[in-house]
């Protein structure tokens, strides 16, 4: 457990219960060694998970999905859904808020103008000036919204990050538009951030920001509702305030087989 987490947990009091949903096939090795925050053999290799982290949601039936997923990947016969008692403000954002930052940055008319005169009329120097400007604003604009709506708390670092991190990719994203603009349509519709690289920048601006439990990520600049959603930068086992409380296992249309796990 990280030192900062640590202090997260010592400070903070107030407990809620989340959840995690996986394949029934992880459930011998979860029995032995807990949630791993990074994992040897990853679900989602290759997507955002790969940054590390145990992934939990307040939603029992997102989680339940999400074990669907898991379980149709490698074939299991049910889905394991991990109940979790959690401290919260002990763990950092998934990466659904800072896609939705993301998009929405690129989505953006500033964008969009830079992208069109960077063929024609401006001098690279001048586009790099923009994109970072572009990029302070954005996420200037994004960790006011963050904390006007009490999602979370952020350190003194947390707006470096997250410009470095929308700097980084917008860059790319030049790149790709300047020399094809179908490529460039076809990598950012529909959108998704795994397919960028920066991963190391990523997974600072996550781990600066401390989620709250009433945190919403989906649609982080709409408003929309969704559920809280956690990332924990540490293995979760089956002791201390935030731990693994049970196992279930379901059937693919989340109809309740049995318990393997039953803690206090």
């Amino acid at each position: 457990m990280r030192f900062h987490e640590i202090v997260a947990e010592k400070k903070t009091q107030q407990v809620i219960t989340v959840y995690h949903g996986t394949s029934s096939n992880k459930v011998t090795s979860i029995l032995k060694h807990g949630l791993v925050a990074n994992p040897k053999d990853k679900t989602y290799d290759g997507g955002l998970e790969s940054v590390g982290g145990v992934y939990t949601t307040a939603s029992k039936s997102y989680a339940l999905d999400m074990g669907e997923v898991a379980s149709e990947k490698d074939g299991s016969d049910y889905i394991a859904l991990v109940t979790m008692q959690f401290v919260t403000g002990s763990a950092g954002m998934d990466e659904d808020m800072i896609g939705e930052i993301l998009r929405n940055t690129l989505y953006s008319e500033d964008v969009e103008i830079v992208f069109l005169k960077s063929k024609r009329l401006l001098k690279d120097s001048d586009i790099s000036k923009y994109l970072m400007r572009i990029a302070s604003d954005f996420a200037k604009e994004a960790l006011q919204h963050f904390k006007r709506n009490k999602l979370g708390q952020v350190n003194k670092m947390t707006k470096e990050y997250l410009t470095k991190y929308l700097l980084a990719v917008l860059t790319d994203a030049k790149e790709i538009y300047s020399s094809d603009v179908t490529k460039f349509r076809k990598m950012f519709e529909p959108f998704t951030v795994s397919k960028f690289g920066h991963r190391d920048l990523l997974q600072k601006a996550m781990d600066s920001m401390r989620a709250n439990a009433d945190n919403s990520s989906d649609d982080f600049f709409m408003g929309d509702e969704g559920p809280a959603n956690f990332r924990i930068n540490r293995d979760v086992k089956f002791k201390g305030k935030t731990r693994i409380t049970s196992i279930d296992l379901y059937d693919a249309r989340a109809n309740f087989i049995k318990n393997v796990f039953k803690g206090k």
